[in-house]
């Protein structure tokens, strides 16, 4: 954390802080819940309040694109249903176009 002093319309702001985030990063987790398997995505360090793509891959063909919005911190969240995912790697790529991440996980 980083302390910062900022002049706003001619007032010196003298505490305030501001959380310095190197990179964006995210990972998935298999779950089940209920009668369904799910693959959750997490992710921080996007930008704050921004819509996310995340892009499933296999084999470098694109699966499915969800589309997700970060929090006020730039954390995401993100449940997917495994319906019509067959087993094996796939590969993930989030990005708000600002800032990207990469992961892979398998089914």
């Amino acid at each position: 954390m980083k302390k910062f002093l900022f002049l706003v319309f001619g007032f010196v702001i003298l505490s305030s802080s501001v959380i310095v985030v190197e990179g964006a990063s995210i990972n998935t987790t298999i779950t089940s819940v209920s009668i369904w398997d799910m693959v959750v995505f997490r992710g921080e360090g996007f930008h704050r309040l921004h819509n996310v793509e995340i892009t499933i891959y296999q084999q470098d063909v694109v699966i499915s694109k969800l589309l997700t919005k970060t929090t006020d911190r730039g954390d995401l969240f993100m449940p997917l249903i495994v319906t019509d995912l067959s087993t094996g790697e796939y590969d993930v790529l989030a990005t708000d176009k600002i800032h990207t991440a990469t992961t892979s996980f398998n089914i």
